[in-house]
């Protein structure tokens, strides 16, 4: 029997109640829609991270971040086995596209691909160009030519820092990623496993006005918004400093509706083109979340310091007929750690014994609890914070390690810092009512589950600090902080 290609696609900063398959009240999802009638849906797929970098760590290893270390070392170490390379030596040509700079070579996650195709670069190389948008214009260039363009190789490094001043106004990359894929594909003489990673509704919202006006409800406002400074509004509304108004947080989660919608329209035209292609009976595709995204709730943005359900429970289909059976949903919790054991099954190779075996098919032991771990972030330097009228002390309530374990009705959540929250899912979905002294019995029988899993595993609460400075080159920091991350 011939083994089954694979194409596994990541949705970042998908949240999963904003998919219309998920009930969204708008039709958001098509796409993604009719994928889950042809296949698998997963009601309660819950990230053991809430942010890329961790999130896509645990997605390739099996292994939790507390395992790989991810946190403290913000690079994912060669000794632990990868889906790239488990595959490649089993046969499998492998493929990754992105334009997120987390998945640069420099952080470890796409070192075993044999093709890694960056959407910021139009000329494919290991030198990243691209420079903060902050300075003046004089200043900007110059910084760009002596840091960047006169060093290595000349003209790549030109014609890449145009390319991505060109492309960076058009979209976060869904309408490039899949002519280099299917040129790809097409190449391919044997099974081959792919990664398509699109970041549209990642932070800053900038649909096109054509899907503004799908979902805007207030057309004028969200334009304001799409054409504002998006960073500086969030980390000042995190900062509690200056909250967005009602009006604006429901014309901001309308720019995020209408990128979630937008990058669905080329989730779709990928998927119209394998069937026009007839591999979509010989492609398992697995399409998820990697976390999900603060929209105004615990009056937070984007998706950093904190473990609830905004965050880490994400959308996930799989479709694949021999093996997921079609129009299903699945109602207990799996983790999209699960997505490692389940692809190695569906290739039939071996799954390392380093990583669990709670696969997504039929067959698959169902998980008690799933785990989700928040490393300890650094305090954003002074030099960044200024430039949005904010100081340090400002963000060190949010310097703690989080670990939550969520059974189907309650989770709680424990710091570092000595925090502890325990909350009724089945009664408060949005996690506003703590429980922790309510509840004491719950509260107490889930902790001790916890310290069993840290045993179990061989780990502690995540109290890394990481840092980036001295890590990576200077342009990629440089991109991740234009993301919003500022550590």
């Amino acid at each position: 029997m011939q083994r089954p290609n694979i194409l596994l696609i990541i949705l970042d900063a998908t949240r999963y109640d904003y998919c219309s398959c998920y009930g969204f009240d708008k039709l958001t999802t098509p796409a993604l829609d009719q994928l889950a009638a042809e296949g698998t849906l997963y009601e309660y797929a819950i990230s053991p991270a809430p942010w890329t970098l961790p999130a896509f760590a645990s997605l390739f290893t099996g292994l939790f971040p507390s395992q790989t270390g991810i946190y403290a070392t913000r690079h994912l170490d060669p000794r632990f086995e990868t889906l790239a390379r488990i595959l490649g030596s089993h046969g499998y040509s492998t493929f990754i596209i992105t334009s997120n700079s987390w998945l640069s070579t420099g952080f470890g996650l796409v070192r075993d691909f044999m093709t890694v195709h960056k959407l910021w670069q139009l000329w494919q190389a290991s030198e990243d160009v691209i420079v903060q948008h902050d300075r003046p214009k004089l200043n900007m260039y110059l910084s760009a030519i002596k840091k960047h363009i006169l060093k290595l190789d000349a003209p790549r490094n030109i014609v890449n820092y145009l390319y991505h001043r060109a492309t960076q106004r058009i979209d976060a990359g869904a309408s490039r990623t899949l002519r280099p894929l299917m040129k790809w594909i097409t190449a391919q003489q044997g099974p081959w496993f792919a990664v398509v990673h699109f970041m549209e509704a990642h932070l800053p919202y900038r649909p096109p006005l054509k899907w503004l006006h799908r979902f805007a409800r207030q057309p004028r406002l969200a334009k304001q918004l799409r054409g504002a400074d998006q960073q500086r509004l969030f980390w000042r509304h995190n900062a509690g400093v200056e909250l967005l108004s009602h009006e604006e947080l429901a014309a901001w989660r309308d720019l995020y509706a209408a990128e979630l919608a937008y990058q669905d329209f080329y989730l779709g035209q990928l998927l119209e083109w394998l069937s026009r292609q007839r591999m979509r009976d010989s492609t398992c595709i697995v399409v998820g979340g990697d976390h999900g995204e603060n929209l105004g709730e615990h009056e937070l943005l984007n998706h950093q310091y904190c473990l609830y359900e905004t965050l880490i429970r994400v959308p996930l289909v799989i479709s694949y007929p021999p093996l997921f059976e079609p129009g299903k949903r699945v109602q207990h919790l799996v983790s999209t750690l699960d997505i490692f054991p389940t692809i190695l099954r569906v290739a039939g190779v071996d799954i390392p014994p380093s990583a669990e075996d709670y696969h997504l098919l039929s067959d698959s032991p169902v998980r008690p609890y799933v785990i989700s771990e928040y490393g300890k972030p650094s305090v954003p330097p002074v030099t960044v914070l200024a430039k949005f009228g904010l100081k340090p002390e400002h963000f060190k309530r949010f310097v703690r390690g989080l670990t939550s374990l969520r059974t189907e009705r309650y989770k709680v959540i424990v710091g570092t810092d000595g925090s502890k929250e325990l909350y009724d899912l089945e009664i408060d979905p949005q996690e506003t009512d703590n429980l922790i002294d309510k509840r004491p019995e719950i509260a107490q029988q889930l902790l001790s589950l916890l310290h069993v899993w840290w045993q179990e595993h061989d780990v502690g609460p995540v109290d890394q600090a990481g840092s980036l400075t001295g890590k990576v080159h200077s342009s990629v920091v440089e991109r991740l902080q234009a993301l919003g991350y500022l550590d």
